[in-house]
């Protein structure tokens, strides 16, 4: 047994995802992890799929060495949301001289 995401999964059910994980029909993580939701019935108290969760579990399982997945299709910040790096204007010398004769 191995606990992942706050769930048990029994050896079969390890056997299940990593069988999962190397079917063709199933050429992505977040498909692995909807597949994984509908055959272990991993639901939540509404009987939606737990498909984060199951993706998070997928990665640590994958992360251990009990399963192989594919590589993600989007590296991280694969939307550009976000810069990667922030760019930190200068303070021109004119200003710290400024700021040293206010005593600061």
């Amino acid at each position: 047994m191995a606990s992942y995401c706050g769930r048990e999964f029994s050896e079969e059910e390890l056997a299940l995802i990593a069988s999962l994980s190397t079917d063709p029909a199933h050429p992505s993580r977040a498909a692995i992890a909807r597949a994984a939701c509908e055959k272990l019935g991993w639901v939540d108290a509404l009987g939606r799929p737990k498909a984060m969760s199951a993706r998070v579990a997928l990665a640590r399982m994958a992360a251990d060495g009990l399963i192989t997945l594919p590589p993600p299709r989007h590296a991280n910040n694969a939307n550009g949301r976000w810069p990667l790096r922030l760019v930190v204007p200068r303070v021109s010398s004119s200003v710290n001289r400024g700021a040293m004769r206010m005593g600061h």
